[in-house]
């Protein structure tokens, strides 16, 4: 089976994903924070994009035990497997049109830029797409993407790729390659990081009005007033005339 670069990206991280995440806690915590938010014990919870599952896990946990994990690579598969055997899981690629999930959910999560993983930009709309699809009519999808416009975190390459949006702007502005350093191996990964505009345009695209947007800090995790110094975190609901 061919492996996309996001799978292999993912099935190299898993051994060390744990560790991985920590340098980031700050930021995952806030964007947990707005998770929990919208939870009650009646939520059904659809995550895509789940990684070894515990993150999702201990978001849900004390609050509904009606999960669903999305995963596609496979070590990470076998993780959630290890530490959660009787967790509901799709072994599918959301970007994939042949996407399909049986139920739908009042919660749909996509977490910590796993939309800039699926691909270029027809296959993250696919990806957008079909989340719409795994949410109830009254749902609500929360999402969180890197904004390459964030000057806090970027510094002077951000201020580089507002200049070069406005001048000379193409989606592939935001594609990178680069090398994660784990385990004393670098592994090869590609990531595309959004400015505002173009995820929001996407975001409509698929069919989401924007309920709630926040700017979180990517080093502190506190809440900015301005995107130019956060990522970017979205409340969505479905548009009525685009429930299916």
């Amino acid at each position: 089976m061919h492996l996309t670069t996001s799978q292999k990206m993912y099935d190299n991280l898993a051994a060390g994903y744990r560790t991985y995440s920590q340098s980031r806690l700050l930021y995952l915590n806030t964007v947990d924070s707005v998770v929990k938010q919208y939870l009650t014990s009646k939520s059904s919870i659809i995550d895509f994009g789940s990684g070894d599952g515990v993150r999702i896990h201990n978001i849900a946990k004390n609050i509904t035990t009606k999960l669903c994990l999305v995963e596609n690579s496979d070590n990470m598969l076998a993780r959630i497997k290890g530490l959660y055997p009787h967790a509901l899981v799709l072994s599918q690629s959301f970007s994939d049109t042949n996407f399909y999930t049986d139920n739908k959910y009042d919660i749909a999560t996509c977490l910590w830029n796993v939309l800039g993983h699926l691909g270029n930009e027809q296959q993250i709309l696919t990806g957008l797409k079909n989340i719409k699809k795994s949410v109830c009519q009254n749902g609500i999808v929360i999402l969180d993407v890197n904004n390459r416009h964030n000057i806090s975190q970027y510094k002077k390459k951000a201020v580089r790729n507002i200049i070069k949006d406005l001048f000379t702007y193409k989606f592939g502005n935001g594609d990178i390659k680069f090398n994660i350093s784990m385990n004393g191996q670098n592994i090869p990964s590609y990531v595309h990081i959004f400015n505002k505009y173009e995820i929001e345009k996407l975001i409509k695209a698929a069919g989401f009005v924007i309920k709630s947007k926040f700017y979180i800090n990517y080093a502190n995790g506190n809440i900015e007033k301005s995107p130019l110094f956060g990522q970017l975190c979205y409340i969505l609901t479905v548009k009525k005339q685009d429930i299916r």
